[in-house]
């Protein structure tokens, strides 16, 4: 067998080996798309958010006493976890307090004023049922803080320090997300 020869055999090798690899990434990319795989990771991320809501907070609590945190940095971060703001159900619903918040931090209002364009950027994301909307519509908020259309709402925060601003997006999320399913009402006929 010649030198040549050799590197031909050695090409059509790896030719094969890539093109049977590649075929594997395409059946793993399809399975884990279907959700076939992911339910061990959704389970394990609802026992994740179990954590936070229950024991999580205790615990942190423990690290501000012992000052090996910032008082109140914690108790911030918590608040995005709590049930304080909102009522539990299948899909989240503001409180008396998530509401009277949505209309004193203008939050309600820099939603109603920039709708099109928020649900427009949601879109981008083609949600399939109402929980993907309600993490979407948060992380949209989210993005959305550092730009001008949010000014209303961190005169809010300034002149209302102990209001945190995850809070006061999260009961947003929760308006932005209603308004998204009024306008996609297929969603909560598939969910």
């Amino acid at each position: 067998m010649t030198y040549a020869e050799f590197i031909n055999y050695a090409r059509g090798f790896l030719f094969i080996t890539g093109g049977i690899a590649s075929l594997i990434a395409i059946i793993v990319a399809w399975r884990a798309w279907r959700g076939k795989w992911l339910t061990p990771v959704n389970k394990l991320a609802s026992t994740g958010n179990a954590f936070a809501r229950k024991i999580l907070p205790g615990v942190l609590e423990q690290f501000e006493d012992k000052d090996l945190a910032p008082k109140g940095t914690l108790k911030t971060w918590t608040e995005v976890v709590s049930e304080e703001f909102y009522k539990a159900h299948s899909l989240k619903k503001p409180s008396k307090e998530g509401k009277a918040i949505l209309q004193e931090s203008g939050i309600g209002k820099i939603i109603d004023v920039n709708q099109d364009a928020l649900i427009a950027e949601m879109e981008t994301s083609k949600p399939d049922t109402a929980e993907e909307v309600e993490s979407l519509a948060f992380y949209v908020l989210v993005d959305k803080y550092d730009e001008e259309i949010m000014k209303p709402l961190k005169i809010y925060l300034f002149n209302n320090p102990d209001m945190s601003w995850g809070s006061v997006l999260l009961v947003g999320s929760y308006y932005l997300r209603d308004k998204y399913l009024k306008k996609h009402e297929e969603i909560l006929k598939d969910d």
